[in-house]
């Protein structure tokens, strides 16, 4: 199951931020009150913040890694083409480090934009990283200046949220084919029409 689905903002001159986030847990509580729902809002924005930040030193070495700058794109080539430009990656985090239990982050990065699954580590991570990839593409899709700019995906945050309903159901991977996807887009698109 996938814990926890983020878009990230990894700027190279600035903080890294969470542009968008949804959790498929109830992890830190649903809380009765106000005080409880404040302090399980801090809990989870503390062990999110954890998260991109072990994330934001993986991305940068290995950007490190890749020698030079990158190289202009060659007429008709893709973004998703270039280490320069596309990369990703896996780390896991041990239980008590932010979360109760033992976490896998995959994430995957198309320039700025770094998009990030938090699955439990007996997942089926082949299935995650598919599942990651078509994320990242309809991302970059829908907001065609996400990649450079990720604050854009602020103005289509209900996209993003219909989009994960639809193929990752409270959280769950979906063995799904390419007909099965193009279903899942069309009913995603009839229902951002109707609301």
């Amino acid at each position: 199951m996938v814990f926890g689905v983020l878009v990230v903002s990894l700027q190279p001159s600035e903080t890294p931020a969470i542009v968008f986030s949804s959790i498929f847990s109830s992890e830190f509580g649903q809380g009765e009150d106000d005080a409880a729902l404040q302090a399980a809002r801090v809990a989870r924005k503390s062990a999110l913040s954890q998260v991109v930040s072990r994330l934001y030193s993986e991305s940068v070495f290995k950007r490190s890694l890749l020698s030079g700058p990158a190289p202009p794109l060659a007429p008709g080539q893709s973004v998703f083409d270039l280490p320069h430009y596309h990369d990703g990656g896996v780390f896991r985090l041990p239980a008590g480090s932010p979360f109760s239990t033992r976490k896998l982050v995959l994430w995957e990065r198309i320039i700025n934009c770094v998009c990030v699954f938090i699955c439990d580590p007996d997942d089926n991570i082949a299935l995650a990283e598919s599942a990651l990839s078509y994320f990242l593409k309809f991302v970059c899709a829908q907001f065609p200046r996400a990649a450079e700019q990720p604050s854009e995906t602020l103005t289509g945050a209900e996209h993003l949220s219909t989009f994960l309903r639809m193929h990752l159901p409270h959280g769950q991977l979906l063995f799904a084919s390419s007909t099965m996807e193009k279903q899942l887009d069309r009913e995603a698109e009839a229902y951002l029409a109707v609301a």
